[in-house]
Parts: structure tokens; C-alpha cells; sequence
């Protein structure tokens, strides 16, 4: 809500109107960048989302256009239904991480860390036309049932997931390691306990497993409008510009752009970003390690940068940032020991905030 109340806002202030603008007006202030290709597969599906007679936004996951399209039906408009769409996937996320922070580190620390994510620099996104709130609600309820052992919820929540982002195969492994280290894999290896190993830790890492039949539904789509499961690779490599690649390549052209272009636009909104969002990371792990943060996490983290800081064109690490939630989790615990120092980091967060936020509207390269 307060996002949309700054939209209305910055919306008044950096319009020069001669004439009162319409609602039609206010509502594709919410939508930057991205958001117009999800509206456009909600509005026309895969095989009709054509651009220059290509089906290049096949690279895009189905779950957020497919329930844009669902509300769309009770409201009678895309850009409403994306939403509110995003506003209620952003409440029950909340709720969701809430609750997983205060089970690792208490009620205050819920309280900070969720107050950090909510006015990270990029936070406003939650409440765009855009995946981040999506991802957030169903990655914060992934971990939180997979943090208490209810498989069969954790997989339903991981379909949802594999059908939002890429990210999401790297819930898997932080499934994987919260099984192997609260049911002490190695020592029942080493025990010989095979019996035990099949019932407490295969069984429910094959019951997870089940989460990758919502990558197959995104395959089978790739497959049903242009006959290759893996096409959206083909278009995020040759039109996108996205591919893996090793992480040194990826900080090489980043602290290029930082050093030759760091007066443009593009640096600030951009690059100059991801260079300080990257060693930010590093003190993150080392902090999480140095506080011994549960394995299960600390493996979402460190797998979440790796991925994150090895591609071959980052335009949206800041955005991205906002699915790496223990970053967000060990901040809430820092602030709760930290109070002080936590109104500076509170302060300068928000000014950020409103920084990139108006820098969004005027259609800066915030991405």
C-alpha cells in the first residue's frame, strides 16, 4: 500500500499535466520494463506473444501471467489484476518469512528483517508488475516448510516455485542440505544404517523432488508452441544476451562499465550497484558462517550468488537481490543486537529507496 501511495505521488509530481490524468494513467505506472512482457503473455499466451515473428518471451515463467490472467477475470483489466496480483503474493509473503525468521532467531529479528527487505533500495518492486513478490511468497513458504520437515507442503509450494523463476532449482539444494543435516546423512552412511538413510532422507528428498514437475510443465510449454523443451535457452543466449559464464567474466565487465561510465545513468542504476550488491554478498556468507546460520540457508545464499554473479549480461543484480532472503534474515538478526547502527542502516536504505523508486518511474535504468 505505501508503494502504491508514493506511485500516486511521484505519478502527480513528475507529470506535466495540462488535464487531469486517468486511472488507465496511474495503473501503467506500475509497469516498467519486464512487466509489459508479462502482461503481454497473460493478455495473448505463449504461442500469440510474438515479437519480430519470434516467441522470445518464452523466456519468461508461466505462474505470474497465468495468475494475472485468472484475476484479470474478476477485475476486467491486466494491468489491476498484475497488481493486485502482486501486492497479495507480497502480504502472504511476508507472513510466510515472518515466521521463518523468528523460529531461527527470534521475534525482533523477524521484525528487522522484515522491515530490511520491505525498504531494500529495489524493495518497491514487491508492489510492480513484476515476479520478485511472487518468488518471495512462494520461496519464503518453501523454507519455511522445508525448515519443519513437511515435505509434501515444501513440494507443492517448489511447483509454484519452478514455475516463477529459474532461481528456484537452488531451493532444491537447500532442501537437500536441511535433510542431510538434521538427519545426520553422514553419520548414518558411516553407520551403515541404510534402512534408516531410505526412510528419513531419500523418501522425503524424492518426495521434494516432485517440485521439478513444474519445470516440466515450463519445458512441455517451450516444446508445445516451438517444438524444443530447451528454446527459451536459445532465445535468452542470442536475444537476451544471457548465458552462464564464469563469475570473473561477469565482475570484469561490470567494473568496466563502473570505470568508464560511472558518471551515466546506467552506472548508478546498474552497475555501480552490482559492484557493491557483490562484496555485500561476500560479508553476508562470512557473517552467516561466522554465526554458524543453519545449513540450509547458507547453501541457498552462497548457491543464489554464484548463479546470480555468473552471467554473461547482469542488468538486475539489485533486483534479483530480493530473492536472496537470508541476506535479509541475517540482517534482521544483526539489527536486533545492532539497534544504533540500525537506524543508520534503516535511513539510508529508505533514501535508496526513493532514489531507484522515482529513478523506476521516470524509466531510468532500473531494472
Amino acid at each position: 500500500m505505501l508503494c502504491a501511495l508514493l506511485m500516486f505521488v511521484v505519478f502527480v509530481l513528475f507529470n506535466d499535466l495540462s488535464e487531469p490524468a486517468g486511472w488507465k494513467d496511474f495503473l501503467n505506472s506500475f509497469v516498467r520494463w519486464d512487466g509489459n512482457h508479462y502482461l503481454n503473455l497473460a493478455q495473448n499466451g505463449y504461442a500469440g506473444a510474438i515479437e519480430d515473428g519470434k516467441h522470445l518471451f518464452l523466456v519468461f515463467y508461466p505462474l505470474y501471467p497465468w495468475l494475472i490472467r485468472l484475476a484479470q477475470l474478476l477485475l476486467q483489466d491486466y494491468v489491476l489484476a498484475g497488481i493486485l496480483v502482486s501486492f497479495l503474493c507480497y502480504g502472504g509473503g511476508c507472513c510466510f518469512f515472518y515466521f521463518l525468521i523468528e523460529q531461527e532467531y527470534g521475534e525482533k529479528a523477524a521484525v528487522h528483517g522484515l522491515t530490511l527487505i520491505s525498504i531494500f533500495p529495489f524493495g518497491f518492486y514487491y508492489g510492480m508488475v513484476m515476479t520478485e513478490s511472487l518468488y518471495f511468497l512462494v520461496a519464503s513458504a518453501f523454507l519455511y516448510y522445508i525448515r519443519n520437515h513437511k515435505w509434501e507442503l515444501a513440494a507443492l509450494w517448489g511447483v509454484l516455485a519452478c514455475l516463477t523463476k529459474v532461481q528456484s532449482i537452488l531451493l532444491f539444494l537447500a532442501a537437500f542440505a536441511e535433510i542431510c543435516y538434521s538427519e545426520r546423512l553422514l553419520f548414518l552412511l558411516k553407520e551403515r544404517k541404510f534402512t534408516t538413510v531410505l526412510k528419513k532422507c531419500v523418501l522425503p528428498l524424492a518426495l521434494v523432488a516432485v517440485m521439478f514437475s513444474g519445470t516440466g510443465i515450463y519445458l512441455l510449454i517451450n516444446y508445445l508452441v516451438e517444438g524444443n523443451p530447451f528454446q527459451f535457452m536459445y532465445y535468452q543466449r542470442t536475444h537476451w544476451g544471457n548465458a552462464l559464464c564464469a563469475m570473473p567474466q561477469t565482475l570484469n565487465y561490470i567494473f568496466s562499465y563502473v570505470k568508464n561510465e560511472w558518471f551515466r545513468s546506467s552506472a548508478m542504476a546498474i552497475w555501480i550497484p552490482e559492484l557493491l550488491l557483490f562484496f555485500f554478498y561476500i560479508a553476508c556468507i562470512v557473517y552467516g558462517f561466522i554465526k554458524k546460520m543453519r545449513i540450509t540457508y547458507l547453501v541457498y545464499l552462497v548457491s543464489f550468488f554464484i548463479l546470480t554473479y555468473s552471467s554473461t549480461w547482469l542488468i538486475s543484480g539489485g533486483r534479483y537481490t530480493l530473492s536472496a532472503l537470508p541476506v535479509f534474515m541475517l540482517g534482521g538478526q544483526w539489527m536486533s543486537g545492532h539497534e544504533k547502527e540500525g537506524k543508520v542502516v534503516y535511513f539510508l536504505s529508505i533514501s535508496l529507496f526513493m532514489v531507484y523508486f522515482i529513478g523506476n518511474f521516470m524509466w531510468k535504468q532500473v531494472m
